[in-house]
């Protein structure tokens, strides 16, 4: 069968139904009837599989008896040792290390035993057993988890053995921080207790906290400077005019100054103005620019004017990476290239290699209309050009180059198939994946590609992998494997086209083009039509319950529930018609129909350019979305409804077509409902 036939194959009968098909034809023809995949296909009516999904639910429930009393009936179950892991993790914590070693040796190889050694591990760490810690962490391979290398830093350095990183390592892992984890701060308060760490950077870690909204970020670095400051600590960051009229005066030091003024700014406090001429003269020099770049860059994120005036007054060396990124963006809203380029350069070297400062670093050395500076963006733009990513395609067109896609459409032989198919890790996958433990069948499968050895599959592996996965219809993997063969790819896989004929039949009856729908859907759910958001967004195009009722109530679409948007089809029309609108709304912009689609089109109509500002660039424009999940959204579905449109029409696609200049006007109007 074709790459074609069986995307279409997929389209008619839906994946979740998939298996029987390619299980009873396909891959057994391929694979033959001794490969995993196909006792795969055929064993959905395993007694295992019914006690394994309801160990899942004995696993949520913490039912640990009926965990223990289940997992002897899995016995040879291709998923015995996500049960073992199930069963053991429940009750981890009263676990004896023999217990704990007795399943790494009895799954030694496996994704589980990977995963309950990283979970062990954690809790080693919680318990400063750092003898243990280093044993476990001789059999780790996934060696991807920034809270296990702080706690081996730890136990490294408490046992006097050589450390695998540095405290330069240890303390940008904990800038890095997310909120609600804490063993990269634990290796921090041992180096501030050996008085390792500057207080200088112990207060740009507070700032950062402050700047970004993080309460736990921001207390957790001021503990470090002072045991008892987390009651002064926690007013500060909910009140901080409150702190500054009640304690400024008797502050231990005038960095609490400047960080209850950055608290001000961030919380947009009436009273920052008064607050500013009063507390600033008490700050040195520095602290009053740390002060002004919180401000400039929060004035940057809302689109003020005035930013790039902020910006001006405030020394590059001064900035954090974040604030740096938005001066460029504050620069490129007044096309000041000077600034640009000047502030690219002052970025620290793993910023400033990074293809978006790439990009218009270069774009800042075409503005000089210098020879030298024109030669040298050339060379920039043809470096980024050979990626395919965002980036990738606006340094083709800024070169002039059209979008051209050469798809080979590779193919696995059937031994490599074969072969792959065997792996008991990407068996394991398939199987969670037919028992719609989408979660767990997704970490496996992520595991065999990417983990279990070091570098992951070579090119050869991953296009088998990508078939298989294809071949099942299991979308998003297919992508996955797809996506990581560099050296030779294969767009096939990458950028799959299944539900071909309905969303053909879509997007011709709302005059959208194809490869909006498939780029926009492939950023959404990666072609899966159960896939559910956190937030209740449901199906292929991930729309949400109330946009689907007020969109449906527009198409007159009579008896319409949101439990319909689990059928592919109407998913395909509700939000076929939602983007529709959204278009019309916006003036045929997709840069702008896609911002709305993500965060909401009244934020999309906020962050138009003003009157007085004119008309902007749309990649500017796009550079200049505040919220960065939405700019990144935007960005992924224009650089997918290139590809997509190059690969469906087989010819040169022109990207400056997809992206005309942000007019000022237009959008909702305020008594304007749409969700």
């Amino acid at each position: 069968m074709s790459f074609t036939t069986h995307t279409r194959e997929s389209q008619r009968n839906g994946s979740k139904h998939l298996w029987r098909i390619i299980g009873l034809s396909v891959l057994l023809s391929m694979l033959t009837l001794a490969s995993p995949l196909a006792s795969w296909a055929a064993s959905k009516s395993n007694v295992g599989d019914k006690n394994l999904l309801a160990m899942q639910a004995a696993y949520a429930r913490n039912q640990t008896a009926r965990l223990t009393a289940l997992l002897p009936t899995l016995t040879g179950h291709p998923l015995e040792s996500l049960g073992a892991y199930w069963t053991l993790k429940a009750n981890l914590e009263n676990a004896t290390p023999q217990a704990v070693n007795a399943f790494f040796k009895r799954w030694q190889g496996t994704y589980w035993e990977d995963r309950l050694r990283n979970d062990w591990m954690l809790l080693l760490i919680d318990r400063q057993a750092w003898p243990a810690l280093i044993d476990a962490h001789n059999g780790y391979r996934m060696r991807d988890d920034d809270q296990i290398t702080c706690g081996m830093w730890r136990a490294q350095r408490k046992l006097g053995q050589p450390q695998t990183v540095d405290a330069a390592a240890i303390i940008a892992l904990w800038f890095q921080e997310a909120p609600g984890y804490r063993r990269c701060q634990q290796a921090v308060s041992d180096l501030a207790a050996d008085q390792q760490i500057s207080a200088d950077l112990i207060w740009a870690r507070a700032r950062q906290g402050a700047e970004n909204d993080s309460r736990s970020t921001m207390l957790g670095a001021l503990t470090l400077i002072d045991t008892a400051a987390e009651p002064a600590g926690k007013t500060l960051f909910g009140q901080p005019y409150l702190w500054l009229e009640r304690y400024g005066q008797q502050a231990p030091s005038s960095d609490w100054i400047a960080l209850a003024l950055i608290r001000m700014a961030v919380n947009d406090n009436r009273y920052l103005t008064p607050s500013l001429e009063r507390w600033m003269p008490t700050l040195d020099a520095t602290q009053q620019q740390q002060v002004e770049a919180t401000i400039a860059t929060l004035a940057a994120q809302r689109s003020e004017p005035n930013a790039h005036a902020l910006f001006a007054r405030i020394d590059n060396r001064y900035l954090t990476d974040r604030q740096r990124a938005w001066k460029v963006r504050a620069a490129l809203r007044q096309q000041d290239w000077s600034v640009v380029s000047a502030t690219v350069q002052s970025m620290q070297a793993d910023q400033q290699g990074e293809s978006v400062w790439q990009y218009w670093l270069a774009r800042a050395h075409l503005a000089t209309q210098n020879a030298d500076a024109i030669a040298q963006a050339r060379g920039i733009l043809s470096r980024i050009a050979k990626g395919d990513d965002y980036y990738g395609l606006l340094a083709r067109d800024t070169l002039g180059q059209k979008i051209s896609i050469a798809d080979k459409r590779l193919k696995p032989s059937k031994a490599d198939l074969k072969r792959v198919g065997m792996d008991p890790n990407i068996r394991a996958a398939l199987s969670a994946f037919q028992l719609n433990l989408e979660g767990e069948a997704s970490r496996q499968w992520t595991y065999a590609v990417a983990l279990h050895q070091p570098g992951g599959m070579d090119e050869r592996d991953l296009l088998a992998a990508a078939e298989i996965a294809c071949q099942v219809g299991w979308w998003n993997r297919c992508i996955h494997a797809g996506t990581r063969m560099q050296t030779t790819p294969s767009f096939m896989h990458s950028y799959p086209q299944p539900f071909e004929t309905d969303i053909l039949a879509q997007a011709k009856e709302v005059a959208i083009h194809p490869a909006f729908f498939y780029g926009l859907i492939r950023q959404e759910s990666r072609f899966n039509p159960t896939a559910r958001s956190h937030a209740g967004a449901f199906g292929l195009m991930q729309v949400m319950p109330s946009t689907a009722i007020w969109t449906a109530k527009k198409m007159g679409l009579q008896r319409f529930t949101p439990q319909q948007l689990g059928e592919h089809k109407t998913n395909l029309k509700v939000g076929g018609n939602y983007l529709k609108i959204l278009l019309e709304k916006f003036d045929n912009s997709v840069p702008l129909a896609a911002a709305a689609y993500n965060a909401g089109p009244r934020r999309a109509s906020r962050w138009r350019p003003s009157v007085e500002a004119g008309t902007m660039e749309a990649a500017i424009w796009i550079e200049c979305i505040p919220f960065n999940e939405t700019r990144q959204y935007v960005q992924n579905v224009i650089a997918n409804h290139a590809i997509y449109a190059a690969l469906q029409t087989q010819t040169a696609f022109d990207l400056a077509g997809l992206m005309p200049p942000i007019t000022p006007i237009g959008g909702l109007e305020p008594e304007d409902d749409t969700p």
